[in-house]
């Protein structure tokens, strides 16, 4: 896969846009309708970030190498014509990359409706098997599913999980008085990753 031109979609403050410069991308840009994350994004990508909403007609069919979409597709009316439309953005060797929520995750089934994928905000909510048939549908191939770990401190986590309150509060006094509750262990919180390519030669080719 060549590294000419890469757009990332719901960029937030540009933080994969940097990373993605680093990776060797010649050219970035990073699409953000919200001008307060813009604000506060490094002076390195600001330039690079699209105060907009997605459009498929701002840009050329068949041109794109790599298209990212990280926990974006939730917020998305249509998850189906965004995937249509990155599909024909990308060129012949082109590969698409979302990170999104899964509502069937271990921890988001034990949270239940306390789980903060349940927001107001969120329009739509995935399963591994979801995201993969939504790419399908979109025409792409070699289809990657992955499971996306986040290190969060122990703290964190038994504040989150729903513990009967006093337990919660004894658990978090222990922990804040041990400084254990500062050490950081990763778990699976129900995000996942998909990757599908628009053509599969080229993920043959790679693969041999």
């Amino acid at each position: 896969m060549s590294k000419n031109l890469a757009l990332d979609i719901g960029t937030g403050e540009g933080s994969f846009l940097k990373e993605l410069l680093n990776y060797g991308y010649k050219k970035v840009i990073g699409i953000e309708p919200s001008t307060e994350a813009i604000n506060q994004a490094d002076i390195s990508v600001k330039d690079l970030i699209i105060n907009n909403f997605f459009k498929v007609e701002d840009f050329s069919e068949n041109t794109f190498d790599l298209i990212t979409c990280f926990q974006a597709v939730e917020h998305i009316e249509n998850p189906l014509k965004l995937t249509n439309d990155i599909f024909k953005l990308l060129n012949k060797s082109g590969v698409l990359f979302i990170v999104c929520h899964s509502y069937n995750s271990i921890v988001n089934r034990i949270l239940g409706m306390k789980s903060p994928i349940y927001d107001i905000e969120h329009l739509q909510i995935f399963s591994k098997k979801g995201i993969k048939k939504l790419f399908e549908l979109s025409g792409f191939k070699n289809i990657i599913i992955f499971t996306i770990f986040n290190s969060y401190p122990i703290s964190y986590w038994v504040k989150l999980f729903p513990f009967p309150k006093k337990i919660k509060n004894f658990l978090i006094k222990i922990l804040d008085k041990t400084h254990l509750g500062n050490i950081k262990i990763p778990i699976n919180v129900g995000n996942i990753g998909c990757i599908g390519y628009k053509n599969e030669i080229y993920r043959t080719i790679k693969k041999n």
